[in-house]
């Protein structure tokens, strides 16, 4: 508090000091009233940001379109937790536990994505690639159980699917769609898992996940 008073003193002492030196100059009390207009104006100006920073901290804290524990991606792609919603800007922590200061109005003027808002219920993929000789027909049958086994996968709003995306270079490529409640990060490692099951599943049926391969001629 000691501190604060001595300063609040420094800065009465210097405003007397130049309110003395601009009259000892001739500037009179009119001259006075259009300067301190003009540095009135400047703060003024200078402090809309906090302003509109604080207005906007409340609208979020009223509305309720992000709240603490959300996952929101900002439109710069960086994404996190929202740890909390302060007067001037909203704390979010990465994945990798950094903090992120984002002013309040980017909630207000900009499109971002909040996974968690209503439900925290969210859809994934794990994809992998067989061989062109694989019965693909059987492979609906032995990896859909063995995906649904999986503690953390649910069978709402929709049941785990098998699609074929394409015929690629060297393989038939697939995805898995399947829906877990929370985001995959932390001790949330669903498609980690995932992958871990689809990858055993293929070997114990003898399904080829075929590499890359070059053919290279000759020509004599």
């Amino acid at each position: 508090m000691k501190i604060v008073n001595y300063q609040f003193l420094q800065i009465l002492i210097f405003g007397a000091a130049a309110i003395m030196a601009m009259s000892a100059a001739g500037i009179g009390m009119g001259g006075l009233v259009v300067i301190f207009s003009a540095m009135s104006l400047g703060i003024g100006l200078g402090l809309q940001p906090v302003a509109a920073n604080f207005v906007s901290g409340m609208i979020l804290l009223f509305d309720r379109t992000v709240r603490v524990g959300d996952f929101v991606v900002l439109p710069d792609g960086q994404e996190g937790h929202v740890e909390a919603i302060n007067m001037r800007s909203t704390t979010v922590e990465t994945t990798d536990g950094k903090d992120i200061m984002v002013p309040n109005t980017t909630f207000i003027e900009n499109s971002y994505e909040n996974w968690t808002h209503k439900d925290p219920r969210q859809r994934y993929e794990v994809y992998f690639t067989v061989s062109f000789d694989t019965d693909i027909d059987t492979l609906e049958d032995i990896l859909i159980p063995a995906i649904s086994e999986h503690p953390s996968v649910l069978q709402e709003p929709e049941e785990p699917d098998l699609e074929l995306r394409e015929f690629g270079d060297y393989g038939i490529k697939f995805a898995i769609e399947f829906w877990c409640s929370g985001i995959d990060d932390g001790p949330n490692k669903f498609t980690s898992d995932l992958n871990f099951i689809v990858w055993r599943t293929l070997k114990k049926h003898n399904i080829e996940i075929p590499f890359p391969q070059r053919v290279i001629r000759t020509i004599k």
